[in-house]
């Protein structure tokens, strides 16, 4: 699916109209699709950043979505600025994307999913540019290190991915070929 289709699964009414060229890739990414939205919140008339991703199969939902879905809360409750993701209308944290095809991994095929976040204004960087900004980082990466020691809720492992499950196979295989290996 294209990005202006998956819309409609939010309840979000600055998104009823929006067209495709209102959507933007983003710049840079690693595994995932990213488009970034720009709108006027109808509520408060100030400007809105949605951040909507297409999540790359390799992601286990399950554990993933969970766990941020209720890090950035925490975070946000203890003050720092976070993105937030948005339930879709049927309340879940992303859609399975029917369209797009995945990678195929053991007999079972993965397929991309999309999530749509409130953004968070600001700068992106790439490269440190300096020992200033270098510094800047760290004090930032401090404090949500130093604020997510206060998180006391178990995280979700991921598990339940037939991915993650696969990837462990594998390993447990290799792991008795080693040590097959040192016995010889």
């Amino acid at each position: 699916m294209k990005p202006e289709q998956v819309l409609h699964n939010w309840s979000i009414p600055e998104l009823a109209n929006i067209t495709e060229a209102e959507i933007k890739r983003a710049s840079s990414g690693l595994l995932n699709k990213t488009f970034l939205i720009r709108t006027l919140d109808s509520k408060t008339a100030k400007n809105k950043l949605l951040v909507l991703q297409c999540v790359h199969p390799a992601v286990s939902m399950e554990g993933s979505m969970t766990n941020y879905f209720h890090v950035t809360q925490f975070l946000r409750e203890q003050g720092l600025q976070t993105q937030t993701l948005l339930p879709t209308t049927s309340d879940k944290l992303w859609i399975e994307d029917d369209g797009e095809q995945g990678d195929m991994i053991g007999p079972e095929q993965n397929s991309w999913r999309w999530r749509l976040l409130e953004g968070v204004e600001g700068n992106t960087f790439e490269v440190c540019t300096g020992t200033t900004m270098a510094e800047q980082a760290g004090k930032i990466l401090g404090e949500i290190d130093a604020t997510l020691a206060k998180y006391s809720k178990p995280l979700d492992d991921g598990r339940k991915s037939h991915t993650y499950k696969l990837w462990f196979n594998i390993l447990d295989q290799y792991q008795e070929r080693f040590a097959a290996d040192a016995d010889e």
